[in-house]
């Protein structure tokens, strides 16, 4: 398996994502072009935000020390979560070519 998104090349993924939260989170990050790689410090880190991103099932104690070593944090919660997180990464892919098709190119530019 390959992450086409990082660093714009096909790269193996250092280990398959087995996590079932972390794995809806990396299937929409690749499938909106989001670049990412895994973290350091937390599951995912997105380059071009300077954002972690780190994926739990449940509370725990663990994650307020891994949210220490990181300023930018997006934190997803359980699997409902990280479908809602999934589908806003969709609403706002399409949104944003809803409205490139939407805008008109202006007279002798074409």
């Amino acid at each position: 398996m390959t992450n086409e998104n990082l660093e714009g090349a096909s790269c193996p993924l250092p280990e398959p994502i087995t996590d079932p939260i972390e794995r809806i989170v990396a299937d929409a990050l690749t499938l909106h072009h989001v670049k990412w790689r895994r973290g350091a410090s937390a599951d995912f880190f997105l380059p071009e935000y300077d954002t972690a991103i780190e994926c739990k099932q449940f509370y725990s104690p663990r994650i307020a020390r891994q949210m220490q070593h990181n300023v930018n944090v997006i934190v997803i919660q359980g699997k409902k979560a990280a479908h809602a997180f999934a589908s806003l990464l969709s609403r706002d892919n399409l949104m944003a070519r809803s409205q490139l098709k939407a805008t008109p190119i202006p007279e002798g530019t074409k």
